[in-house]
């Protein structure tokens, strides 16, 4: 079987990540998602002006920090499912919306089973 687990370091999630390791068998391929949180410039559907002068630095490096974040959190979690002999296990971050970035990476990776926990760090 292959899973995506999904999670954001909130204890939902963590029942997720244990939850994934009782249900693992040998030969499962489980991928640990994590989605760093990259702020929007506009709310979406709203039209963007943006002047050629405008510094968006800022935002490059609250991109970049959400990612270093994320993937540092995806292979905390991924160690810990290794530990419990849960098949093939990696760890995978992305940037961007969660709902977008978990469903592309569940077809990307042809998953059977997504979990995740029932609130995230934002309830």
């Amino acid at each position: 079987m292959k899973m995506i687990v999904a999670t954001d370091q909130s204890p939902h999630a963590q029942v997720a990540v244990e939850l994934a390791g009782r249900l693992a068998q040998p030969d499962d391929e489980i991928t640990v998602l994590s989605i760093g949180h990259v702020p929007m410039l506009v709310s979406p559907g709203a039209a963007a002006w943006v002047l050629p002068e405008m510094d968006l630095g800022w935002h490059e490096a609250k991109t970049s920090a959400a990612l270093a974040a994320a993937t540092a959190h995806a292979q905390t979690a991924a160690e810990q499912l290794r530990a419990s002999r849960a098949g093939r296990v990696e760890a995978c971050a992305q940037s961007g919306h969660l709902a977008e970035e978990i469903l592309h990476v569940a077809s990307e990776r042809a998953a059977d089973l997504v979990l995740l926990g029932s609130r995230g760090l934002g309830d």
